[in-house]
């Protein structure tokens, strides 16, 4: 049976396609995991309470956990020592494998106090594993849910995912860690550009955007994607596998810059009139263009924030102040 965090659109809309798997939902009110429950724990939450979600989900259990978020959870991930693993597209033989190990830990946990007084782990080599999903879907006010074509999942419990979104007629393809690393990378950056492009552009759609400014879009990538594959070269030298590492050389080889843009250009025409909202940038800035910021200078993405009148003391708190920028062409 799975559990569901989180309230919001998303959840209503995945807590209809769980259906009668659904076994229990966890809010700020209803209290914390069930540490002797088995099953994936489906995360719904905004970002800013993952903190909170992690604390309400016993150790034995946080193998279990299933990530819906937007923006770069990888510092956060590796600080509470939780990892993306090698994934599998294998199908149903992966997942029962995984159910059984967590069941066994389950029963661990139960034989020395439970899941809060399981181990935890001490380093990045004990890094818990746990499933990734990266989302395209539009979840309305009723629980209806718009199918972006292009949600991927990588983890223990990717093909429940998958079958899961399936009933919803939203299409999810199980991937392997490489390719989850990637497809993190393309999904951040979208979220990182064509909003701010749209604002600062007077609100143009993103199709309008790709139209008229595919240079910018790809002069944006070329100086966005060098960190992240550096970040990502830093998370597989910190013991948390070789996926990450395959990723970085998979974007960094001589067209993964010109695939990458290709993407995002074939992403925004399929949704060609939506302009992206400003407002949810700002209020999750901290997990996608502050994200981006903390990794070192990036002049011609804060010459695009200053355009799209980012205030400037949230541009300050990372770090952006003393940073001169090139003008950029409008």
């Amino acid at each position: 049976m799975a559990t569901l965090i989180g309230p919001g659109r998303v959840g209503k809309a995945i807590a209809g396609m769980l259906g009668a798997e659904l076994g229990a939902v966890v809010t700020r009110q209803s209290g914390a995991v069930d540490p002797h429950g088995q099953g994936p724990i489906y995360v719904c939450t905004t970002n800013d309470a993952l903190d909170w979600v992690l604390e309400q989900t016993p150790r034995n259990r946080r193998c279990d956990l299933v990530f819906f978020q937007n923006g770069w959870l990888a510092p956060w991930l590796a600080h509470n020592s939780l990892r993306l693993g090698p994934g599998s597209a294998a199908g149903a033989a992966a997942e029962g494998g995984a159910a059984a190990a967590a069941g066994r830990e389950a029963e661990a946990a139960r034989g020395d106090g439970g899941g809060a007084g399981g181990a935890e782990a001490s380093g990045p080599g004990s890094a818990v594993e746990v499933t990734l999903v990266a989302l395209y879907m539009a979840a309305g006010p009723d629980g209806t849910a718009k199918d972006g074509l292009r949600t991927v999942a990588s983890g223990r419990w990717a093909q429940h995912v998958s079958r899961t979104l399936s009933r919803g007629a939203v299409r999810c393809r199980a991937v392997g860690g490489a390719d989850m690393y990637g497809a993190v990378v393309e999904k951040l950056l979208w979220a990182c550009v064509f909003w701010m492009m749209s604002a600062a552009l007077g609100g143009m759609n993103v199709g309008d955007i790709v139209a008229r400014h595919r240079g910018d879009v790809a002069a944006l990538t070329a100086e966005l994607l060098p960190p992240l594959c550096r970040q990502l070269r830093g998370i597989a030298a910190a013991g948390a596998g070789p996926e990450a590492a395959e990723a970085a050389a998979a974007l960094e080889a001589p067209a993964g810059a010109e695939r990458v843009v290709a993407a995002l250009v074939e992403y925004s025409v399929s949704i060609s009139s939506a302009v992206p909202s400003r407002d949810m940038a700002l209020a999750e800035f901290r997990w996608r263009n502050g994200a981006l910021l903390d990794m070192g200078p990036t002049p011609l993405h804060v010459s695009w924030l200053r355009r799209a009148g980012v205030p400037a003391e949230l541009l300050e708190g990372h770090g952006v102040a003393a940073r001169a920028e090139p003008e950029v062409a409008g």
